[in-house]
């Protein structure tokens, strides 16, 4: 069995893959501003923050933010004494806004009981899970414990030559195994990282550059040249459709929002406007946006009001509405209101 092969991988080669890993990983590795930060401070918060805004968003897309914040909030005990309208403005853009509700629980938690000293340990603290914790303890601590996310995923597939689905939980555990294994040859939060970035620069999707890897003479793929069918890709993720309707309450120069419930459909605990489901008939309307949310495939589009809103909720004026507007469908919405309800003014 191909589990078995990776279970068997020697120790002399498993020694060899990871000098060559470190040898290629420390001078040409990315300088991103939260290595350069843990690398000046080591402060386990330059890292755990890099950690949540990465999650389902894009590195360039988080630079501008992870620095923006750092500044703003230099470390736990700093994030945990702010109120949510000060966070408010540098979390914006980063979508799924619960996972700063969860930091801010956690920097209190840390705030007041210190720093955790091992993986266990990091698995106690609010919106810290399985890969998080891995993540912090084997770069901060040094524990020698495996990160499996999907680039270290489609590595281990390439060298193993395995040509199936392995984004499930038994493929990962033993990914985890061989990592945890891996990462006790040398520095743990190196030998992870350069697996990560191996995935993101070389042993890519398509058209990887094999030439260029450091571990190419232990990948059975790259002997075989079944890189393109290694792993073998997921099915595609099936949606629900679902039809929206913003509300656009509007007084002068003012909008009004709402602060949704931790019950809602979606984007709970978030600022913005109101928003119902379309059930009985689909959107019927030039103006409108697309939008993916977990397992929903959105259209949304909006109507605007003069009358008084029910319900309750804050008005802000149109000036400030960007920082208020945390979700990115929010932000589509109103994007798209402003060329039309505001474009005459």
């Amino acid at each position: 069995m191909l589990s078995q092969n990776i279970e068997g991988f020697s120790t002399s080669s498993l020694n060899q893959m990871a000098d060559a890993l470190q040898s290629w990983y420390s001078p040409y590795r990315w300088s991103h501003p939260w290595r350069v930060l843990w690398g000046q401070t080591r402060s386990p918060w330059c890292v755990w923050v890099s950690e949540v805004m990465l999650q389902q968003t894009v590195i360039a897309a988080v630079i501008p933010k992870y620095i923006a914040f750092m500044k703003r909030f230099p470390s736990a005990q700093d994030f945990a004494e702010a109120n949510e309208e000060t966070i408010r403005p540098y979390v914006s853009g980063l979508g799924y806004y619960r996972r700063f509700a969860l930091l801010h629980k956690g920097a209190l938690q840390v705030a007041q009981e210190g720093y955790p000293q091992s993986r266990a340990m990091w698995q106690d603290v609010a919106g810290v899970g399985p890969y998080t914790s891995a993540a912090l303890a084997s770069i901060t601590l040094g524990e020698a414990v495996g990160v499996v996310d999907g680039n270290v995923e489609r590595v281990l597939a390439r060298i193993f030559n395995i040509q199936e689905i392995v984004a499930t939980p038994q493929w990962k555990s033993i990914f985890f195994s061989f990592m945890s294994r891996l990462t006790k040859l040398g520095d743990p939060g190196d030998l992870n990282q350069s697996v990560m970035e191996l995935g993101q620069t070389i042993c890519r999707i398509s058209s990887p550059h094999c030439s260029e890897c450091p571990i190419s003479n232990f990948c059975l793929a790259n002997k075989n040249q079944t890189q393109s069918q290694c792993p073998k890709p997921k099915a595609p993720k099936e949606f629900l459709k679902l039809s929206l309707l913003a509300t656009l309450h509007t007084d002068g120069d003012k909008v009004f929002l709402i602060k949704r419930s931790e019950d809602s459909l979606l984007l709970k605990g978030t600022i913005g406007f109101p928003i119902k489901e379309i059930q009985k008939k689909p959107l019927r309307s030039q103006h409108f946006v697309k939008h993916n949310i977990t397992k929903y495939k959105i259209t949304a589009t909006f109507t605007h009001s003069l009358e008084a809103p029910q319900g309750e909720g804050i008005w802000v004026k149109r000036k400030n509405m960007e920082s208020f507007l945390l979700s990115s469908l929010d932000q589509k919405i109103w994007r798209l209101a402003q060329k039309n309800i505001f474009a005459e003014h």
